[in-house]
C-alpha cells in the first residue's frame, strides 16, 4: 500500500517551513567565518597563518594587550595585532616602550593617534598581484608580487621604510624606534587564508604563480624559523570582530518557534525519505592526496632556499619512527638511537649516527644523500631488509 501524499495545503505548509529554515540559516550571519580566528579555516580565518608559522618551527599564542610591556620585548618575542584601532594613548605608550627596549610589533592596521595613516584617494585600494615597487625593508626586498585585496595603501612617513608602493604610499610601512621595529600593514586581510592560498592552481598540478603574502608573514614574524609570536586578540578591538550576528539580537521565544519549525521540517522530510527497498552501493569518489596548505607550505620551503632546515625535518622525522618501532619513547636521544640500530643491524655507530644527526648539508646534494641515508636505515630497521643504498659497514666481515 502506497504512502499517502500531502495535499495541496500540506505541500503550502512544507513550502512555509522551507522559507522559515532559509530565514533561519541566513540570519545565523555569514560563512566567512570570524575575521583573524587562528582556528577559523573559512576565508577570512588566520588558520592557515597559525599552520605555516607553526610548520616553520615558531610558537603561536593568543594573548590579551596587556601583555605587551619592556619584560616581552627582551624574551624576543614578536607580537602581531590584527586591528590597533581606539586603542586607550595610555597603552599605545606601552606598546612605544615595548619597541624602544628591542622588541618587534607588527599592526594589522594603522593606528589612530600616529604613524602611517590611509590615503585619502579612495580608488587607491584595488591591489591585485601587487609588486614590490620600492622596497627598503631588509627583509622584504628580494620577493616577488602579492594578493590580493581592496583597501587603501599607507602614507610613508619622511625617513621611513616600506615595500609594496613607491616610496610615498605603499601596502608595508616600517618603523625604527630605539632597538626595534614598528611594521605596520595597510589591512590585516594580506595574511587570512584567501590570501596565503595558491592561486590557479590544483592540488597536485601546479599551473599558476604562488603570491607571496605567505613569504611576507614568515620574514615578518619567523624569519629564522623559530621563537615565539604572540597575536592579540583581546584587550583591542580585534577582540570583537565576528562575535555578534543578527541571530544574537532575536529574542528566545522567535528563537524557539524557529527551532520547533525545524524540528517539523526535519521529520517531514525523514518521513518522506523513508527508504523501502535495499540499499544500493555506489562508487565512492576517489579521496584527493593531499591539499592546498600542504602546497603552500611545500612552495614556501622550496623559497627559502635553506638544505640544512630541510634536512633537519627530516631527521627529527625519522629518529622519531626509529625509535618508536625501537621499543623506546621517541623523544629519546639520538645517540641512544643510533646505537640501538648499529646493535640491531651490525653496522658502525659512527656511521649510522652521521645521516642522523652530524652529516653536515650545505647544499641540495648533500639534502638529497642524507635523505637516501635515512631511507636506508629506515627501510632495515622498519621492513627488516637491506637497501641497495645502505650506508655504514657491518661488524661482519662477511656481510655483504
Amino acid at each position: 500500500m502506497s504512502a499517502a501524499r500531502p495535499s495541496g495545503r500540506g505541500w503550502l505548509i512544507v513550502a512555509l517551513l522551507m522559507v522559515f529554515v532559509a530565514g533561519l540559516v541566513l540570519m545565523g550571519g555569514n560563512d566567512r567565518g570570524t575575521p583573524y580566528d587562528l582556528d577559523d579555516p573559512g576565508p577570512d580565518g588566520y588558520k592557515g597563518l597559525r599552520l605555516v608559522l607553526e610548520r616553520l618551527g615558531a610558537e603561536v599564542d593568543e594573548g590579551d594587550s596587556s601583555e605587551i610591556d619592556v619584560g616581552l620585548a627582551r624574551s624576543g618575542t614578536v607580537v602581531y595585532v590584527p586591528v590597533a584601532t581606539a586603542i586607550p594613548h595610555e597603552q599605545t605608550r606601552r606598546w612605544e616602550d615595548f619597541v624602544r627596549s628591542g622588541g618587534r610589533l607588527v599592526l594589522g592596521t594603522p593606528r589612530d593617534d600616529g604613524g602611517p595613516q590611509p590615503t585619502e584617494d579612495p580608488s587607491g585600494g584595488v591591489i591585485v598581484g601587487s609588486p614590490p615597487g620600492i622596497c627598503d625593508i631588509d627583509e622584504l626586498a628580494d620577493l616577488e608580487a602579492i594578493d590580493p585585496s581592496g583597501f587603501q595603501r599607507l602614507e610613508v612617513p619622511a625617513g621611513e621604510r616600506s615595500c609594496y608602493g613607491d616610496g610615498e604610499v605603499a601596502l608595508i610601512v616600517q618603523q625604527m624606534i630605539g632597538e626595534g621595529t614598528l611594521t605596520t600593514l595597510a589591512s590585516p586581510r594580506l595574511l587570512i587564508n584567501d590570501a596565503l592560498r595558491a592561486r590557479n592552481q590544483e592540488v597536485d598540478d601546479p599551473k599558476g604563480p604562488m603570491r607571496d603574502n605567505v613569504v611576507v608573514a614568515a620574514r615578518l614574524f619567523a624569519p629564522d624559523g623559530q621563537g615565539r609570536v604572540l597575536v592579540i586578540t583581546s584587550g583591542v578591538a580585534a577582540a570583537e570582530l565576528g562575535e555578534e550576528s543578527i541571530l544574537s539580537l532575536i529574542g528566545p521565544s522567535v528563537k524557539l518557534g524557529l527551532w520547533q519549525l525545524v524540528i517539523a521540517f526535519a521529520l517531514f522530510a525523514w518521513w518522506r525519505g523513508r527508504r523501502h527497498g535495499r540499499v544500493v552501493t555506489e562508487t565512492q569518489p576517489v579521496p584527493i592526496a593531499g591539499s592546498e596548505l600542504v602546497a603552500a607550505v611545500g612552495n614556501l620551503m622550496s623559497r627559502r632556499h635553506d638544505p640544512r632546515h630541510a634536512a633537519t625535518l627530516l631527521r627529527t622525522a625519522a629518529v622519531r619512527d626509529l625509535a618508536e618501532r625501537l621499543g623506546v619513547p621517541r623523544g629519546t636521544d639520538v645517540t641512544v638511537v643510533a646505537e640501538l640500530i648499529a646493535a640491531r643491524t651490525g653496522r658502525d655507530p659512527a656511521a649510522v649516527l652521521g645521516p642522523l644527526a652530524s652529516t653536515p648539508v650545505s647544499t641540495d646534494g648533500d639534502l638529497l644523500a642524507v635523505a637516501a641515508h635515512l631511507e636506508a636505515i629506515r627501510t632495515e630497521v622498519l621492513h627488516g631488509r637491506s637497501s641497495p643504498a645502505a650506508l655504514g659497514t657491518r661488524s661482519d666481515p662477511g656481510a655483504p
